[in-house]
């Protein structure tokens, strides 16, 4: 029989573009032992990809995943790149965000597709900055040029969390329904309604049951608030310490202080 766990990157495997040595050999332990691994972030696909390969070569050993969930949850690849489920936002959503938020002083406004990352309101300097370890790597772009792509989801980035909460609380008001905002740390993430990691993991599930894959058990590692849809379809959820409390509360009370540890007792816990 075989398990599942999903991982967040940033604050959970992945911290400042590295991994410890012991986070990646588990991954490794848990891949080898038969079972499948899904990394579960915010990040666009470009920026997933390269998190994996800054992880890999700060640990000196490969860090692979067979499933990636990106832009908090709108796409799904294998592990070779291919997507498999992709749910971009409406134009006239995209439209709407940008037109609501671009005069303000207090956020910026990104955007994401499959294969670019853009940057449409750089009101708190991200641009050229090291946030991240990534400076430069979005590139600034036109309403109306963005609209001639695909947007898998939309980063806003707020420095203070209660305007974060605000702010998404507002932003999803203008969707008639459509789309949610996302919280997460110093963002939160514009998706097309219900297409969390959580929905995107159940898609995942229903994808190894139909090439045959018994799973066993699923479980989910994570630390903002948008794993906690993850939490709430897999059967072992599970925060990393230091987690704000409502995102441990919603694990069940359950911490890590590593994915390494939280890997250590799925392999050693057999019931």
């Amino acid at each position: 029989m075989t398990r599942l766990l999903a991982t967040d990157l940033d604050g959970t495997l992945v911290r400042r573009r590295t991994v410890t040595r012991e986070d990646a050999e588990a991954v490794i332990r848990w891949r080898e032992a038969g079972n499948v691994l899904a990394v579960a972030t915010g990040r666009s696909v470009s920026l997933a990809r390269l998190a994996l390969a800054d992880a890999s070569e700060a640990a000196g050993v490969p860090v692979e995943a067979d499933y990636i969930v990106c832009a908090s949850g709108t796409t799904l690849l294998d592990g070779a790149g291919t997507v498999l489920r992709t749910h971009p936002l409406p134009a006239d959503v995209v439209r709407t965000v940008t037109e609501l938020l671009a005069e303000r002083d207090d956020c910026d406004i990104l955007a994401t597709t499959l294969d670019g990352d853009y940057i449409l309101h750089d009101a708190l300097g991200l641009t050229g900055s090291k946030e991240a370890g990534i400076p430069n790597h979005f590139k600034p772009i036109d309403l109306e040029a963005l609209l001639e792509h695909d947007v898998t989801h939309m980063p806003v980035r707020v420095l203070d969390p209660d305007l974060a909460d605000a702010l998404a609380a507002q932003v999803a008001g203008t969707g008639e329904g459509r789309i949610d905002a996302i919280r997460s740390h110093g963002f939160f993430d514009v998706i097309a309604a219900g297409r969390t990691k959580g929905d995107a993991l159940r898609v995942l599930e229903a994808l190894l049951v139909e090439s045959g894959t018994s799973l066993e058990l699923t479980a989910a590692v994570g630390d903002s608030w948008n794993d906690v849809p993850m939490f709430e379809v897999v059967d072992r959820p599970c925060a990393m310490a230091g987690s704000p409390d409502d995102v441990v509360a919603a694990a069940g009370g359950t911490t890590t202080p590593s994915v390494a540890a939280f890997i250590e007792s799925l392999l050693t816990d057999r019931g």
